[in-house]
């Protein structure tokens, strides 16, 4: 482990600082993967196609699961002044039906079963946008849903389109509202993405002039996606040999290129008889941010991770 990160294994957020004068011995994902040769191409990745979910969700037909979706707690949400929790799912689909459209929009009609107040469907704005994007709150009509989120992006992509699926539910039983979707039927944009698989030492994304690589012994399932629930920043899902180095390995080389960033250290649950981990990474001041979120399940070759950056 880089020693410029030793520190941040203790409990909690905490602020990793270099001392004045002191040398990091400290070799890159990229060093490692040119020393020893990285054998990311041996993964298996043979996962499941599809996986059960939470919420009385369902699989949709016209899908493939990419990876094994996740599903765990953060327990560090806020309401109405009181300590709270959120159950977050985090799932990412090739969309093979012959009707992209309409399979999103089937996942979409779903979501009345989960408690937001309201869902607009849209289509992508710009060149660097999704093809159709769906976005819910919680209902104001019942206080205890009002922390309820869903964010569902249709990407183009050079083989099939690709949705994402981010819900977070504080309630996921309190009151329905109605979807509002007048984004028609819009024509698929041209793909902004490059679907080249990828391993250890390749670039996964880049943040200003600063870039991130795929640790050693991972190999990506996806693109790198240019957006972060409608913000600058992106959205990768990779698959691991080992999630937990994995983790470790993405927070390393952030803190390579920012030692003074807020590390979340990693947290480890059991949930539904898979392993999900999570980490942070933070730098303030008009810089940026990390979220890993690796999960693996007892018949899993592999783990998957659901890698966002973003804005600081």
């Amino acid at each position: 482990m880089c020693l410029v990160a030793v520190e941040r294994w203790l409990a909690g957020a905490l602020t990793v600082s270099v001392l004045m004068g002191t040398t990091l011995a400290c070799t890159s994902t990229t060093e490692r993967t040119e020393a020893g040769g990285d054998p990311s191409a041996a993964i298996d990745v043979g996962f499941a196609d599809a996986y059960p979910l939470p919420f009385g969700l369902e699989h949709v037909e016209g899908t493939t699961s990419i990876g094994r979706r996740a599903v765990y707690e953060d327990a560090t949400v806020i309401y109405g002044g009181q300590p709270g929790s959120l159950r977050i799912l985090r799932a990412a689909y090739r969309v093979d039906g012959k009707d992209p459209l309409g399979v999103f929009r089937d996942w979409v009609d779903q979501l009345d079963r989960v408690g937001l107040g309201e869902v607009t469907v849209r289509a992508g704005q710009g060149a660097r946008s999704p093809w159709l994007q769906a976005q819910g709150l919680g209902s104001t009509k019942d206080i205890s849903g009002l922390g309820n989120t869903a964010d569902l992006e249709l990407w183009t992509a050079d083989d099939t389109p690709v949705l994402f699926v981010r819900l977070a539910l504080s309630a996921p039983d309190a009151v329905a509202g109605a979807v509002e979707d007048d984004a028609g039927t819009p024509d698929p944009p041209e793909p902004v993405v490059d679907e080249a698989v990828r391993s250890g030492g390749d670039v996964l994304f880049t943040e200003g002039d600063d870039v991130v690589h795929l640790p050693a012994r991972t190999r990506s399932l996806t693109a790198t996606f240019p957006t972060v629930r409608g913000m600058e920043g992106t959205t990768s899902v990779i698959a691991a040999e080992d999630g937990a180095a994995t983790v470790r390995d993405l927070l390393d080389e952030a803190l390579v290129l920012h030692s003074g960033g807020e590390v979340s250290a990693p947290v480890t649950t059991e949930i539904d008889g898979a392993t999900v981990i999570e980490a942070s990474f933070f730098i303030g001041g008009g810089g940026w941010s990390l979220t890993v979120v690796a999960v693996q399940g007892p018949d899993d070759p592999a783990a998957t991770l659901y890698v966002d950056s973003g804005p600081g």
